[in-house]
C-alpha cells in the first residue's frame, strides 16, 4: 500500500509539474504576444493616411478612420565595430490599428463651435505612460484661434502649442528658437519646458499648468495680429529622445522596447503638430555636448576618448543580446557625461514618423541652417503657415549672434583625438545610412558612406 500510494503521489506530482509547466509557457506567450502587438506599429513601415479630415486652425489632420501600420525588417550592422555580422533578426509582429472619431462640442464663446477630435479609446497600455495627461486632455479646440486653444470645464481659456522643435542637446535649438521667434506671428513664451518628458514625469502637473506658459502670450498677440494669425511652440530639446522611464512601466518589452513614448502621448493631445527636427553630425554633436554639460576642470580630449570606449563597448554588446536596436536605444543604463545614445537619431525619428504624417515633420541640418539661414528661415515659416516676411526682415533675424555655442570650453579642452572621431564614426555610421532612407533625404548623410 504504502509502496502503491508513493508511486501514485509521485505520478501526480508529474502531472501537476507538467501542467506548471505548460502553464507557464502560455503565461510567456501571452507575455510576449501582447507586447509585440503594442509595438507592432513602431517598428516599422510609416503609415497609410488614407484620409485627412482639416481642422480650422490645422492642416492634415486624421479623421476617424483607423491608421493601419505595416512591418518591415530592421537591422543593425555593427561589423565594422567588432568585425562581426551580427544582423538583427527580422521583427515579425501582427498589425495593429490606431482609431480616432470626431467629435463636435458647442461651447459659448463669442457665439463660436469649437470642433475638435476625441480619441475613441485610450489603450491601458497608453494610460501607464501619463494618466493624468491623457485624462485631462481638451476634447475639443476652437476654430477662430490659428494656435489650439480650449475652453476648460471651468470656462477658462487656455492654449497649448501649435509646433515642437524636436531637437537634441548641442544641435541648434536654441539658436533656431531664438530666430524663429523672431516672426511677429509667433508669441514669445519659455523656450524648453521639458514638460511632456520629465515634470509631468515626475512632478505630474496638469495640462492647465502647462498652458499657462502659452495662454497670455497666446491673448497679448492675438489682441494685436488677430487670433486667426498668431501661434506658440515647445522647443524643449528632449522632447525628440527622452523616454527614460518606460521600463518600470513595460517590464514585459524589455527586449522590444517602449511600446508607447511620448510622441504618442503628444498626438493623443496635440494630433496636428508641426514638428521641426533639427540635427547635427551626431560625432560633433557628443563632443559638444561633453564639453557644454561637464566641468570644465574636467573635460579633456583623452578623457572624452576613454568614455567614448567604454560607452560604445557597453552599446555594443547590447545591440549583440536580445534587446532590439529601440530597447538598447532607449533603455541601456547611460553614461551621463557621453550620452552617445541621443545620436542613434534613425531610432527616434522612425517612431516620430510612424505617429504623425510625414508633411506634419520638417527636418532641419544644422550645418545647412548656420550657411544658409536666408534661405531655410522662409521655408520653415511656410512650414507653420504663418505670414511671409521682407527680405530685409529675414536678413536682420539671420544676422542675429548665434546662441549657446561653445567656444570657451572647446579651446580648453582642444579638439576631439582622431582617434576617438574614427571610433564614432564607425558605431553611427549603420544608424546614420538608415536615418537618410528613413527620412528620405540624403543631405542627412553628411559624409558617413564614404
Amino acid at each position: 500500500m504504502s509502496t502503491d500510494h508513493s508511486v501514485s503521489r509521485s505520478a501526480h506530482l508529474r502531472r501537476v509539474s507538467f501542467k506548471h509547466v505548460q502553464l507557464e509557457r502560455r503565461i510567456s506567450l501571452v507575455v510576449v504576444f501582447t507586447c509585440a502587438a503594442a509595438i507592432s506599429f513602431l517598428v516599422t513601415r510609416r503609415p497609410s493616411h488614407q484620409s485627412h479630415w482639416r481642422l480650422p486652425m490645422h492642416k492634415n489632420f486624421e479623421s476617424g478612420l483607423h491608421r493601419s501600420v505595416g512591418r518591415e525588417d530592421l537591422t543593425m550592422d555593427i561589423s565594422a565595430i567588432n568585425g562581426t555580422d551580427t544582423r538583427m533578426p527580422s521583427t515579425n509582429l501582427t498589425r495593429s490599428t490606431v482609431t480616432l472619431e470626431t467629435d463636435t462640442q458647442t461651447h459659448t464663446n463669442n457665439q463660436s463651435t469649437a470642433i475638435g477630435v476625441r480619441a475613441h479609446s485610450i489603450s491601458d497600455g497608453l494610460s501607464r505612460l501619463r494618466p493624468q495627461i491623457l485624462a485631462e486632455r481638451p476634447l475639443s479646440f476652437l476654430p477662430e484661434y490659428k494656435n489650439p486653444c480650449y475652453l476648460e470645464e471651468t470656462g477658462n481659456f487656455s492654449c497649448l502649442p501649435y509646433f515642437f522643435i524636436l531637437g537634441v542637446p548641442k544641435a541648434g535649438t536654441t539658436d533656431l528658437w531664438s530666430k524663429i521667434t523672431g516672426h511677429p506671428n509667433i508669441a514669445s513664451v519659455p523656450k524648453e519646458p521639458h514638460w511632456w518628458t520629465r515634470r509631468s514625469e515626475t512632478k505630474k502637473p496638469s495640462i492647465s499648468s502647462y498652458a499657462k506658459m502659452y495662454t497670455k502670450g497666446i491673448q497679448s498677440a492675438s489682441a494685436k495680429y488677430g487670433p486667426n494669425k498668431v501661434i506658440v511652440g515647445d522647443a524643449s530639446a528632449s522632447t525628440f529622445w527622452d523616454n527614460h522611464a518606460w521600463e518600470p512601466l513595460y517590464p514585459e518589452c524589455a527586449n522590444e522596447g517602449p511600446p508607447y513614448i511620448i510622441a504618442d502621448v503628444i498626438r493623443a493631445v496635440l494630433p496636428d503638430s508641426k514638428l521641426i527636427v533639427i540635427l547635427r553630425d551626431p560625432t560633433e554633436r557628443l563632443y559638444s555636448s561633453y564639453l557644454y554639460f561637464n566641468s570644465a576642470k574636467k573635460i579633456s580630449s583623452k578623457n572624452f576618448h576613454d568614455r567614448v570606449i567604454s560607452t560604445v563597448e557597453k552599446y555594443t554588446n547590447c545591440l549583440r543580446s536580445e534587446r532590439s536596436q529601440r530597447a538598447c536605444a532607449y533603455g541601456t543604463k547611460k553614461d551621463f557625461l557621453v550620452l552617445i545614445h541621443i545620436g542613434m537619431y534613425v531610432v527616434y525619428a522612425r517612431d516620430w514618423l510612424q505617429r504623425f504624417p510625414r508633411d506634419q515633420m520638417k527636418f532641419v541640418k544644422l550645418s545647412e541652417w548656420h550657411q544658409s539661414c536666408e534661405r531655410v528661415l522662409p521655408d520653415i515659416y511656410r512650414f507653420l503657415e504663418v505670414d511671409e516676411l521682407p527680405v530685409t526682415e529675414i536678413s536682420a533675424i539671420c544676422n542675429r549672434p548665434k546662441k549657446n555655442v561653445n567656444v570657451s570650453k572647446r579651446e580648453l579642452a582642444g579638439p576631439m583625438l582622431n582617434e576617438t572621431r574614427t571610433i564614432l564614426r564607425e558605431f553611427y555610421r549603420p544608424f546614420v545610412l538608415e536615418l537618410a532612407k528613413v527620412i528620405g533625404d540624403d543631405k542627412f548623410l553628411w559624409d558617413y558612406e564614404t
